[in-house]
């Protein structure tokens, strides 16, 4: 079904599910698909080409790739001018993009590095510091590292902080 305009919504949100899961290969290759067949979603079909980017647009953003999720958001501008008029979905994007500018504001110049992005998931399991380092397959002083460092971006002083902030801004679905 990879192609068609009419199925890129479907796994758009089916890669938003497989980030919550921490499937982030899945999510990866179903990004990719989309990312790929999303010139096929025009200003045609305004609400379904909209809201394929939207869901896109969260999915990086939940990844913390942000520059992808913003450049999702010009193409989104682009639509809305050429198409305006969508209703409740530009307060979606609206309410979307405040919460985007947001989470830049809170981590201010020290972002999260990838590395740190692919340990956040796990901050929120039963799984220790050392289970952690065996399932990404680095040390468990890299791992006590990079938590240390997440800390100090999140400025929290808690696992369950970090989680509870890094949901606050998206970061986690």
């Amino acid at each position: 079904m990879q192609g068609y305009a009419t199925t890129m919504l479907a796994l758009a949100v089916s890669a938003r599910i497989a980030i919550k899961r921490r499937d982030l290969e899945t999510a990866e290759g179903l990004l990719a698909s989309v990312m790929r067949d999303r010139g096929l979603c025009t200003h045609v079909m305004p609400v379904f080409a909209v809201k394929v980017r939207l869901e896109l647009a969260r999915a990086f953003a939940a990844l913390g790739r942000t520059p992808t999720a913003a450049h999702l958001l010009q193409e989104i501008d682009e639509l809305i001018r050429a198409r305006p008029g969508l209703g409740t979905l530009v307060d979606e994007v609206a309410e979307f993009r405040g919460s985007l500018e947001q989470s830049r504001e809170m981590l201010g110049n020290s972002p999260l590095t990838p590395a740190e992005l692919r340990l956040l998931p796990y901050l929120q399991t039963h799984l220790t510091i050392g289970e952690i380092g065996e399932r990404l397959f680095v040390s468990r002083n890299t791992v006590s590292s990079q938590v240390g460092s997440i800390y100090r971006k999140l400025q929290v002083t808690t696992r369950g902080a970090a989680v509870e902030r890094a949901g606050e801004l998206g970061l986690l679905g």
